[in-house]
């Protein structure tokens, strides 16, 4: 099952990921208002081939600086 996401909060997303003045807190703290995404990022984050032999993240931000704006963008659309 596919949960759909804030498409609003998508757009915003993709418009921070090409701002070069963006920060990957600011990014980390908008994607982060959609639980579907947060679910998304911290499923992928935790998943085996990446986690290896690291406690679980459990915060968004964490995610977002774990996998990157790109691998969050990919994940999302």
């Amino acid at each position: 099952i596919k949960l759909p996401t804030d498409t609003i909060i998508l757009q915003e997303a993709r418009r921070f990921a090409v701002n070069r003045d963006s920060s990957l807190n600011d990014f980390a703290t908008y994607v982060s208002q959609d639980p579907v995404i947060v679910l998304e990022m911290l499923r992928v984050s935790n998943s085996t081939i990446i986690a290896q032999e690291r406690p679980p993240i459990t915060l968004a931000k964490n995610a977002v600086i774990q996998l990157g704006m790109a691998r969050v963008l990919e994940i999302i659309d």
